[in-house]
């Protein structure tokens, strides 16, 4: 009888360390999407803004989205993501789950922006590809993942996401607007 137990528990530890595993290897691939989406934007944001002209309501989106400015705003935002993701990626799991989800919720609002953003146009953006192809169906994993191995509720985890998704605004702002002072 104590065997039975002994060997339930190690079977119980294993799939919970399997778990960790199976989690780890999606927030890493979460984060490679995130970079690979990143590239694609940035290689796409001069296509992006030649559709802009200076004049009218969109003509300061110019001068914000100018290379240099988006290229450091892009990498600031990568580096705030790498490091919400890099403690779960590592298997440390005090706090990491809330930050993944954090991570993970901001990045389903962008997926889902160039999505809108593509239905609202009709034509295609730069992101757009990675975004339905790599970064949304990921994301979503991790944040099964996330619920799956942590004690959180699912309106709990829903919290998480919407705070990533609405944080993302104030981040992408922030960075956008550091990157035109330093690059002036």
């Amino acid at each position: 009888m104590a065997e039975n137990r002994d060997l339930h528990m190690l079977s119980v530890g294993g799939a919970e360390e399997h778990q960790s595993k199976q989690l780890s290897w999606w927030a890493g691939a979460l984060l490679l999407a995130f970079i690979l989406h990143n590239w694609e934007e940035v290689v796409g944001n001069e296509a992006r803004m030649s559709v802009v002209s200076g004049d009218g309501p969109l003509g300061h989106l110019r001068e914000m989205y100018r290379t240099d400015r988006f290229i450091l705003a892009v990498a600031v935002l990568t580096i705030v993501v790498f490091a919400a993701l890099l403690p779960i990626t590592l298997r440390r799991t005090r706090g990491a789950e809330r930050w993944a989800l954090l991570a993970t919720g901001a990045l389903i609002a962008n997926a889902m922006t160039h999505i809108g953003q593509a239905i609202a146009v009709r034509t295609s953006n730069p992101g757009l590809i990675s975004a339905v192809v790599l970064v949304l169906p990921i994301a979503v994993a991790v944040a099964v993942l996330v619920e799956r191995e942590s004690d959180r509720t699912r309106s709990r985890t829903v919290r998480l996401l919407l705070t990533g998704a609405i944080g993302s605004i104030p981040a992408i702002i922030g960075a956008l607007a550091l990157s035109a002072v330093i690059f002036r």
